[in-house]
């Protein structure tokens, strides 16, 4: 589908730069949890999905 097409043309963070979308759907990155409640549920830690400055032009 579309979103295969653009996480293989632009890669995670072009896609979800494009497509904020797409970052409901990350549930882990660089092996790391990406969801607070589920990390904090085991004990693990969390890291945001992605800087607030990499993601600066969210839609572009």
């Amino acid at each position: 589908g579309r979103y295969v097409e653009l996480l293989a043309d632009r890669g995670l963070e072009g896609a979800c730069n494009k497509q904020p979308a797409l970052l409901g759907g990350v549930n882990t990155r660089d092996g790391k949890l990406t969801i607070q409640a589920v990390a904090e549920a085991h004990g693990l830690p969390y890291t945001e999905t992605f800087s607030t400055e990499s993601l600066g032009s969210l839609g572009g």
